[in-house]
Order: C-alpha cells, then structure tokens, then sequence
C-alpha cells in the first residue's frame, strides 16, 4: 500500500492526519481524562484501500477491472 500512497501524494494528495481523542466523565459529567488512541498500521492499509475505491468508482471505470 505504501506505493499507492507514494503515487497519491505525488499527484498533489493532502496529508489530513489527525489523532482519535476519547474523553472520560465523571458521574457528574466532569471531565476526568483525556486518551488518544495508537494509530495502528491496519488503519493506514484500510484508508489506503478506501480511497483505492473511491478513485475506481470515481473514474467510471468500475466495470473495466473485470
């Protein structure tokens, strides 16, 4: 996947990274905590494949990879 993503990037693609945040309340809807959760190299691979699709079907040519 890395290879598409070189192609992306090198076709003017923007970097739209960002950390997933998860908030902890207290009973009393207090803010307790703050966690970001790891980025995982599988969600790297399933946004990859994701915007793989999306150009397939954005092209038109979805019946030609048959």
């Amino acid at each position: 996947m890395d290879t598409f993503r070189a192609r992306r990037f090198s076709h003017g693609a923007l970097e739209l990274d960002s950390m997933e945040v998860k908030f902890q309340f207290s009973d009393q809807k207090v803010l307790e905590n703050v966690q970001t959760k790891e980025a995982l190299p599988i969600h790297r691979t399933v946004e990859e494949a994701m915007v793989l699709a999306n150009q397939l079907v954005g092209s038109g040519n979805i019946y030609d990879a048959e």
